[in-house]
């Protein structure tokens, strides 16, 4: 009986708040959709200029912020020094040509060369070296090498093998040439063996056609430069 009551009551009365309710409902959901919308437009919209902002000062952000991290300070002029070192990592002319450059500006006597131990101990490989230093017209009668090893860590390795010939020959000072985005965790790994041994290195960075003034500007320049950045990283907790 109570429930046939409260079914009449409901129809009598269903004309009269339905359509208010559906219109308040109706009403309340589309408003809420709108401020939504409104609220993801704005959020995209801010996004968007400030990736347009990031992009546009791209340059200056990470010359400031990256490039310390990666990349030594730049030197106006070398200092005049005896003994030249290549940090020679696949023997190519280019190298072979910046370091005849450098061995002019410094009045380099000598210049040394690395050189891995697997290269040295293959006969093709070795000649092909020597081949790409003829060409950049160094004189390979009186070029040297220093053998080193490959194996990992590879640049702190590298420096060690290198400061240990250089003070087996008595050398207080020699000057290293190496990649410009490479330059600061070679700079830090010879340093680490160099200094309690009195030894002085001079840094001399090179620029290739991605180099710490243009790395940011494309693709490829972050393929060249990440992984520098990666590597020091690891460096800086695990090595150095």
């Amino acid at each position: 009986m109570a429930y046939g009551q409260w079914a009449l009551r409901l129809a009598i009365h269903f004309p009269q708040f339905y359509p208010q309710t559906l219109k308040n409902w109706i009403f309340k959901t589309v408003q809420k959709r709108v401020l939504t919308w409104q609220a993801k437009l704005a959020l995209s919209t801010f996004c968007l200029v400030l990736l347009i902002i990031l992009w546009n000062a791209r340059g200056f952000l990470l010359k400031t912020l990256v490039n310390p991290y990666i990349v030594d300070k730049i030197p106006a002029s070398y200092p005049r020094c005896a003994n030249l070192v290549v940090e020679n990592w696949t023997g190519d002319y280019e190298i072979f040509v910046h370091a005849k450059a450098f061995a002019e500006q410094t009045g380099a006597e000598r210049i040394v060369s690395t050189m891995y131990e697997s290269v040295h101990h293959r006969p093709r490989l070795r000649q092909a070296v020597m081949l790409n230093a003829w060409s950049a017209e160094l004189d390979t009668t009186t070029l040297e090498f220093f053998i080193v090893p490959f194996q990992e860590p590879k640049t702190l390795n590298l420096a060690k093998a290198v400061v240990d010939s250089a003070h087996k020959r008595g050398w207080k000072e020699f000057s290293l040439v190496t990649r410009d985005l490479h330059s600061r965790r070679s700079r830090l790994c010879y340093e680490k063996f160099a200094k309690p041994l009195g030894i002085t290195v001079h840094l001399l960075p090179y620029e290739r056609e991605f180099n710490h003034r243009n790395w940011f500007e494309s693709i490829t320049g972050w393929t060249v430069a990440f992984p520098e950045i990666v590597k020091q990283l690891y460096y800086d907790v695990f090595v150095l």
